[in-house]
């Protein structure tokens, strides 16, 4: 088995692997929450995203946030509001919460540093689509980074952490794979091994103690190990 070289999140050093977020979609909901007592707030903006898996139509709404310039107060998404299709470029942040004193986890969130106004097509179409504008829709995550544990969870679900870095800066990301490629990775991939993710936000909302939840997953759709001792290429079904 490979060395771990554990590097607290947080940490900078010369860029040597991925994180990236790209996202297309309209913005849903947009939100100021105050950061501290001084001028730096963070504004989250939640965006819709539309994507077709061949039968049906899949809507995830990841949220995404900014932070305020500590200077001049201003942030890259002020000249944007609800209904806007925008395309969003940013990164993966993690860090440790504690729940109530008793134990921690890990809350990972999406940063943008880049924003701009998608412009719409108007294809040629029949029936009731005919003239109506249309925008591109993008939801993809590119990872790349040291595994720092993997997780079988059932036969079906396997979840892998890796160490991705950002501009210099450590984060611990976790990913979810089902399927096929939960299988593989279990038995592939190892504490250790650099690997390249490429996946996507997945999300979604459930009923606890009368309140509505929101979870936001990073979800796996191919895993390719960098490694020369390891040609495999594991490629999410459907």
């Amino acid at each position: 088995m490979n060395t771990i070289h554990i590097v607290k999140s947080g940490k900078k050093e010369n860029d040597n692997c991925t994180n990236r977020i790209v996202l297309s979609g309209k913005i849903v909901n947009k939100y100021e929450a105050e950061k501290t007592e001084k001028q730096n707030r963070i504004t989250s903006l939640t965006i819709a995203i539309t994507e077709s898996n061949g039968r049906n139509q899949i809507s995830n709404y990841p949220s995404v946030i900014v932070f305020r310039d500590n200077e001049t107060g201003r942030s890259i998404v002020d000249d944007f509001s609800r209904n806007d299709w925008v395309r969003v470029e940013g990164y993966l942040s993690s860090s440790a919460k504690s729940r109530l004193k008793k134990d921690t986890y890990r809350m990972q969130q999406i940063v943008i540093d880049k924003i701009e106004m998608l412009d719409p097509t108007y294809p040629e179409a029949i029936g009731n689509n005919k003239g109506n504008p249309h925008y591109e829709t993008c939801n993809r995550t590119v990872l790349k980074g040291e595994v720092r544990s993997v997780l079988k969870r059932t036969n079906n679900v396997t979840n892998i952490s890796i160490d991705a870095i950002n501009n210099g800066v450590h984060n611990t990301i976790l990913v979810t794979a089902y399927g096929n490629l939960a299988r593989s990775a279990a038995n592939e991939i190892s504490i250790g091994d650099t690997i390249k993710i490429g996946g996507k936000i997945s999300t979604s909302v459930k009923e606890a103690d009368r309140r509505k939840v929101h979870y936001q997953n990073i979800v796996a759709k191919s895993i390719t190990p960098v490694d020369e001792d390891k040609e495999v290429y594991l490629e999410a079904a459907g």
